[in-house]
């Protein structure tokens, strides 16, 4: 692998455990046993989640990329099965040498830094973690701002568009321009969910179309798992009371949002 393509990989992944980087060491975890076992409910009982985790986890990891990193096979001979995809594969042995060179950077690290925990403990501080079930990466394809409020279109797989209203101060903050990679952080109980041949209610800014690959039921609400037309995964939750009635697995529908329920962040 080229030097600049590893630098530039050890700059986007989270290699900590405690992070929360799109790719952090749990979820690598997870595409290990997945590849050593051919199956996601062995891989996740040997990394200590639950399949429903896991398999969110992989529609996550799925919606990361123009490919899917796992893919999942039913039937046949063998029964069916849970495999990493060339691109998943590809990511895992590039993952590998990255943990290699990265345990022996923080070696250097810790003989040249002074109290290197206490240090440790202030970088894990800054990262972030988020209660977002939804977090979409995308390229920024236009932002177009004012004094206050500045719009973004960030472009996702499959040449679907999201935009999102943030302060033009988060703007400056954040220091993103066009052509930028991005990340959409979208709360499920900010989308709405119609079926694919109602009259939607009101004007909402957002309006992406997909099938319903799971639904959920809790007390009072609803869980929606949503494969969009691109092949992003989004999930939404609506109250009992308050959502739409008689949807089932399979149905096309309409998942709505407004761009100020879109919370922007940016690769470190």
């Amino acid at each position: 692998m080229p030097q600049k393509k590893l630098l530039d990989a050890l700059g986007q992944f989270s290699l900590s455990r405690g992070g929360e980087g799109f790719l952090n060491e749990s979820r690598f975890a997870l595409l290990e046993k997945i590849a050593e076992t051919g199956s996601i409910t062995h891989a996740a009982k040997a990394v200590g989640i639950s399949y429903r985790t896991a398999w969110l986890t992989v529609d996550h990891l799925n919606a990361l990329d123009d490919g899917p990193l796992v893919s999942r096979t039913t039937g046949g001979k063998s029964g069916g099965g849970t495999r990493l995809t060339d691109k998943g594969l590809e990511l895992l042995k590039m993952y590998r040498i990255l943990r290699e060179e990265h345990g022996k950077y923080l070696e250097r690290l810790r003989t040249g830094i002074h109290d290197f925990e206490r240090f440790l403990s202030l970088t894990r501080k800054i990262s972030l973690k988020t209660s977002a079930r939804n977090q979409l990466f995308g390229k920024v394809l236009s932002i177009k701002k004012d004094a206050l409020t500045t719009m973004v279109v960030l472009g996702l797989k499959g040449k679907e568009k999201i935009v999102s209203r943030i302060t033009t101060v988060g703007l400056e903050s954040l220091g993103f321009s066009v052509g930028d990679e991005a990340y959409a952080l979208i709360k499920a109980n900010w989308i709405d969910v119609t079926p694919f041949e109602a009259k939607k209610k009101g004007k909402q800014d957002n309006d992406l179309k997909g099938e319903i690959l799971e639904i959920r039921e809790g007390d009072g609400n609803f869980e929606y798992s949503l494969q969009l037309e691109g092949g992003s995964v989004l999930v939404a939750a609506a109250q009992k009371n308050a959502g739409p009635s008689g949807l089932k697995t399979g149905d096309r529908v309409h998942a709505g949002f407004n761009a100020s329920n879109i919370i922007i962040g940016v690769p470190w």
